[in-house]
């Protein structure tokens, strides 16, 4: 797999219980066994992403913090979105770390798209944790608490998963082994600078889509229906949770699509 994923298991957190976060069926016991490998080898990764989490909301605080500049808003979008990035490129408990075992996942007797869906939850939850549990802090300490913080913080699971999950599709359709830590170097700039600009576009239609499903349905919920102010900035956050989930609906049926096609006899990942 490599990242943080390529790291040796801890021999303390071996010995936990891992709960089923996810139920106790089939899908369940998928997202179980992928929590467990988080819980026993994520450990380093969770203080690195704390300290880069804080970096990034210091950066964002240096950055937004002029005047003229509506931080109530601005700063928790840009928290969310760098440490969505940085946090879903550094940990790699999804597909990438899985390419050696594609023969046994490939007999699973589960829809693909449920074991794409299965395999990705616990790194989405993880993420949308540490980073939502960041814009919360800092906004209360700011005094900034808000309905908007709110809303970006429902929001950010949504964003996540759909960032992992178009990451592992790009993956899944064309594998790569890559070693731990070579990123950035030249021979796989290319690839990256790819997968980025695609998940780029990715994000930048559904924050189109989000977007414009927040001023319609803000629109209709304080022109038409002549609701307050907060029931509209409601309608407007639940107009944009429904956009980002049938992206993500979209990407997850696309994620079983290319699941189904790999094909372990042509592997040349």
């Amino acid at each position: 797999g490599g990242g943080v994923a390529a790291t040796r298991a801890s021999r303390a957190a071996a010995r936990w219980r891992i709960p089923w976060l996810f139920g106790r069926g089939p899908a369940g016991a998928i997202a179980w066994r992928k929590s467990a490998g988080l819980a026993r080898k994520a450990q380093g990764a969770f203080w690195v992403a704390l300290v880069a989490l804080l970096f990034i909301t210091v950066f964002a605080s240096l950055m937004l913090g002029r005047p003229g500049v509506d931080q109530e808003l601005a700063t928790p979008v840009l928290i969310a979105t760098l440490g969505t990035i940085y946090l879903c490129s550094g940990l790699r408990f999804d597909f990438r770390e899985e390419l050696e075992r594609m023969d046994v996942i490939r007999t699973w007797p589960l829809a693909p798209a449920r074991v794409f869906l299965a395999t990705l939850l616990p790194e989405v939850v993880l993420v949308a944790f540490l980073v939502g549990g960041t814009v919360l802090a800092e906004s209360a300490l700011a005094g900034r608490l808000s309905l908007d913080v709110l809303g970006v913080v429902a929001c950010l699971p949504f964003l996540v998963l759909a960032w992992v999950a178009g990451d592992n599709v790009v993956f899944l359709f064309a594998p790569v082994r890559s070693t731990p830590g070579q990123d950035g170097f030249v021979q796989n700039a290319g690839r990256r600078m790819l997968q980025m600009g695609l998940l780029g576009v990715l994000l930048g239609v559904l924050a189109l889509f989000a977007a414009l499903g927040f001023f319609v349905s803000a629109l209709l919920a304080g022109e038409v229906l002549g609701l307050g102010e907060s029931l509209t900035r409601l309608s407007g956050y639940g107009a944009v949770l429904l956009v980002l989930a049938g992206g993500d609906l979209l990407l997850v049926h696309l994620g079983g699509a290319v699941l189904r096609r790999f094909d372990v006899a042509r592997d040349r990942g």
